[in-house]
């Protein structure tokens, strides 16, 4: 072997050889980022779990339910769980702050919550607008009055246009007129009852 090239592996060594105490020392480094990213992903899933479990909780709670949206509520809670009368109090709020929309929606599941109560329909899931309409075919006075409701609101909600005072004030004229007196088999409590009524 030529001399030269003796030398050049010789040096090349020299040059090598003093880093491995460099790349040991980098080795412990990686070692410990590693174990803090490992650390990290661990404490990211167990915080996705928690809030997981903690949402699923607060939705089976009562006062989850209630924090639901004041629209159209869930579609899981009766709308006859609560009295019409307290629906037609929150349309008032909503109606008060602006929030049309809302209110009208409120407005229905009062109506809703009317119906139920009377017997003329049993609430499951995935009853439509027009299965309550069906339930108050022999009641012309209700039925014309939910359909106006539904009438406003419909293309509110599902064809996104704004809503406004005026389809407010149609839609209350229309759930008083057909739901502000107890449907005949209502088992109203006497909290629903109007005043001075015995």
């Amino acid at each position: 072997m030529p001399e030269w090239l003796k030398k050049f592996f010789d040096w090349l060594g020299d040059l090598f050889r003093g880093t491995d105490k460099a790349l040991s020392g980098l080795g412990f480094i990686v070692q410990v980022l590693a174990y803090g990213v490992l650390a990290a992903i661990c404490c990211l899933i167990i915080w996705l779990v928690v809030r997981a479990v903690n949402n699923y909780r607060e939705r089976q709670t009562v006062a989850g339910r209630g924090r639901g949206s004041v629209e159209e509520g869930e579609g899981e809670i009766p709308p006859g769980d609560l009295p019409a009368d307290e629906y037609l109090r929150r349309a008032a709020e909503l109606a008060e702050k602006r929030l049309f929309r809302e209110a009208i929606g409120q407005l229905i599941l009062g109506a809703m919550s009317r119906i139920e109560r009377s017997g003329l329909i049993r609430f499951r899931r995935g009853l439509t607008n027009r299965d309550y309409l069906r339930a108050l075919r022999g009641r012309a006075m209700q039925h014309h009055a939910f359909r106006t409701i539904v009438g406003v609101y419909e293309p509110i909600c599902f064809g996104r246009r704004s809503a406004q005072v005026e389809h407010y004030r149609t839609s209350l004229d229309g759930y008083q007129t057909g739901f502000q007196q107890p449907l005949p088999g209502d088992a109203m409590t006497a909290r629903e009852a109007p005043a001075g009524a015995t």
